[in-house]
């Protein structure tokens, strides 16, 4: 299989976002990098809040606190596409098991 990503870049107060589409084994998700200087760590943390406020306007996510808690907690884009490959192989060899 493959994996391919759009990225889109946006770069504002020394703070640098970029939003992956990522595609792969007929999965899509989405995942968004924040990098910055450890001088603009108060920037970026408000930046953060910003983004959790319109996430939440949107229905997106429930209650405020709940985007901080995913942050850095999630596998990266190519631990998921493997851990997807190795269940596709799973699901191929457990139906040729059934033959």
């Amino acid at each position: 299989g493959e994996l391919h990503t759009e990225r889109k870049i946006l770069n504002f107060n020394n703070i640098h976002l970029m939003l992956d589409k990522n595609l792969y084994l007929g999965t899509v998700d989405y995942e968004l990098e924040i990098e910055y200087q450890v001088e603009f760590e108060k920037d970026a943390f408000r930046t953060i809040e910003m983004i959790e406020e319109a996430l939440i306007c949107g229905r997106i996510l429930n209650c405020k606190g709940e985007f901080v808690i995913r942050v850095g907690s999630n596998k990266n884009k190519s631990e998921r596409f493997f851990e997807r490959t190795i269940s596709r192989i799973n699901e191929v060899q457990n139906a040729n098991n059934f033959n």
